[in-house]
């Protein structure tokens, strides 16, 4: 996983950097009609590595991630797994809440 800016996401609602927020790859997400929006709420995942977990909502489409289910995420959501001076983290997993 790596971090990006949010803004308009893939779902259709605009996101905040300080949000908990990430975007699917785009192999996973356009395999869904739109999966993660239900009743215009978001559907949460909790995400984990190296002993750390954050739950963040999936908004967005990840058109650089190589592997269908790789995550962006917001800075805030990055900071809690692995801090911005990372870059990127390998072996995140995660689940649906």
């Amino acid at each position: 996983g790596n971090f990006y800016e949010p803004g308009l996401g893939a779902c259709g609602f605009t996101n905040t950097a300080s949000q908990f927020v990430a975007g699917l790859g785009h192999v996973g997400f356009d395999s869904f009609s739109n999966p993660f929006v239900d009743d215009g709420s978001r559907r949460p995942v909790r995400s984990s590595v190296g002993g750390k977990s954050v739950t963040v909502e999936i908004v967005d489409r990840c058109a650089g991630c190589a592997a269908e289910d790789d995550l962006e995420f917001s800075p805030a959501a990055f900071e809690a797994l692995a801090g911005p001076s990372v870059g990127q983290i390998s072996g995140v997993t995660w689940e649906f809440v």
